[in-house]
């Protein structure tokens, strides 16, 4: 998936596509999510914010101590068996409602 997606429906709206329970009520969500920015997702039968990519945690080459996380939204089939994927891919899965 790219970096940045639209989304220019409602959760309600969502929640009705899907047959889902709408948790976002009273959120506000932008109608373009970028890479660390919040957005809709359906898991567990809810509509839900999250942050848009997996957060990968580096440490500092001069100091050992972790950075900032970075949202990382691209991953090959061939890297499902890696560490990092894992376990999302059996356990975490959700769907990510776009319009564009």
């Amino acid at each position: 998936m790219c970096n940045l997606y639209r989304l220019d429906k409602s959760a309600g709206e969502v929640a009705e596509w899907f047959a889902a329970r709408n948790g976002m009520t009273g959120a506000n969500l932008g109608s373009e999510v970028y890479p660390g920015y919040p957005g809709a997702v359906i898991a567990d039968g809810s509509v839900r914010s999250m942050i848009w990519g997996f957060p990968l945690v580096l440490k500092s080459k001069k100091t050992g101590k972790p950075l900032k996380p970075k949202p990382v939204n691209n991953a090959h089939t061939e890297k499902l068996d890696s560490f990092m994927w894992r376990y999302s891919y059996e356990k975490r899965r959700c769907l990510i409602p776009l319009t564009a």
